[in-house]
């Protein structure tokens, strides 16, 4: 049961990880786990999110379910910290201790960066014995002359020489629209004191500039071979519907589907119920399941302004979008951007409408900004 949860702790931060990176108003609010025993469902886990003004994640309490009780126990909690621009600079992971009924160090991680560029990323586990932090592994960056990662070297800490050593090393590679094309992953050999191919993912996308394909080879020593491969489809929208996992099977030298994730979107296109199955020889079978909820970051991020009354409408839209508010506002700059960052629409005149209507149908980012604030929403054009 320790490694399950885990795992499902992993999937819920790798979520969390993947959302916070993509748009902050897309980190979901609540999460409700639920997980499969062969015959219904049964409650797992419950997941938390606090938000700041800014609408990004500062603290996810992960509790577990216990049947016993009937209620969600304390398990997890962890609490991120940003600097003035945003970028995040620590944050803390902790355990409950059912036995003093108090949260208890784990790990910490520490962000360094500059001119908001992540340059490391070090990583201390909490040692009880001693009260302190202890070095367990630090992520080194280097970036191209786009600000783009192009590589991240993993060291581990070397308790009986009290160093830093190497481990793994991603390698980074983009198309000229500034996607990733690869990811190559490199061991480090202590024996050549060189790096050695591990695993490469190549990307494939479609005509949205969405990830289409993931595909994963393996370093045989001489040549990639096959290890698996992802597929993703989207809807109308570009929102994800369907994540598809298959396996490379050598004996018959094909790919055999081995896990299905299913999303069910709201008008937004966030994922409100995200549906985890497994193929047993050719059998779908449930896994687990997770219900969403996502925060209202329009009244999130104009809390400090004494609450004002923000309205954008019709979302979706299908040629122009408005902007209701309450008291008097001048936005210095309004922006739209597609999900590569691309900008596609940008104005510094502090409109009221917005004509919209040469945008492809799909998803896309609208930030307002005056002197003192920048607020971010998803936008759907029909």
């Amino acid at each position: 049961m320790k490694n399950f949860t885990l795992i499902c702790l992993a999937f819920v931060s790798i979520q969390l990880s993947i959302y916070a990176q993509v748009l902050p108003t897309d980190t979901p609010e609540t999460i409700d786990t639920e997980i499969w025993n062969g015959f219904s469902w049964d409650s797992a886990f419950f997941t938390t999110i606090t938000f700041n003004a800014n609408c990004l994640p500062t603290v996810a309490l992960f509790e577990q379910y216990d049947d016993s009780s009937n209620s969600y126990n304390n398990l997890r909690r962890d609490t991120q910290v940003y600097d003035t621009n945003s970028n995040p600079v620590t944050s803390l992971v902790e355990v409950w201790d059912v036995a003093t009924s108090a949260w208890i160090n784990e790990e910490q991680t520490i962000t360094t960066i500059t001119n908001n560029e992540i340059v490391s990323e070090l990583t201390q586990i909490w040692d009880l014995s001693s009260s302190t932090w202890i070095n367990a592994s630090r992520d080194d960056y280097t970036h191209n002359s786009q600000s783009q990662v192009a590589v991240v070297t993993t060291l581990e800490w070397d308790t009986d020489n009290d160093m830093f050593v190497n481990v793994l090393r991603k390698t980074y590679t983009y198309f000229p629209n500034g996607l990733v094309d690869t990811i190559l992953d490199e061991d480090y050999d202590t024996n050549t004191s060189g790096w050695v191919n591990s695993i490469r993912a190549t990307y494939t996308y479609n005509g949205s500039d969405l990830v289409s394909e993931l595909l994963s080879e393996s370093w045989s020593g001489t040549e990639w071979a096959p290890l698996a491969i992802n597929n993703f489809t989207y809807d109308s929208n570009d929102s994800i519907t369907e994540l598809l996992l298959s396996n490379w099977n050598a004996t018959s030298m094909s790919y055999e589907a081995s896990q299905r994730t299913s999303y069910t979107n709201n008008l937004l296109g966030q994922p409100t119920e995200i549906l985890l199955e497994v193929n047993i020889s050719g059998v779908w079978f449930n896994a687990s399941r997770n219900f969403q909820t996502f925060p209202n970051c329009q009244t999130l991020s104009i809390e400090k302004d004494d609450k004002i009354e923000f309205e954008i409408f019709p979302n979706p839209f299908a040629n122009t979008i408005n902007l209701k508010v309450s008291e008097p506002i001048v936005f210095q700059l309004m922006e739209v951007f597609d999900l590569t960052g691309k900008t596609v629409f940008k104005t510094s005149a502090n409109l009221r409408s917005l004509d919209l209507g040469h945008l492809e149908a799909g998803t896309y980012i609208l930030v307002l900004q005056t002197a003192t604030e920048k607020t971010t929403f998803k936008i759907v054009k029909q």
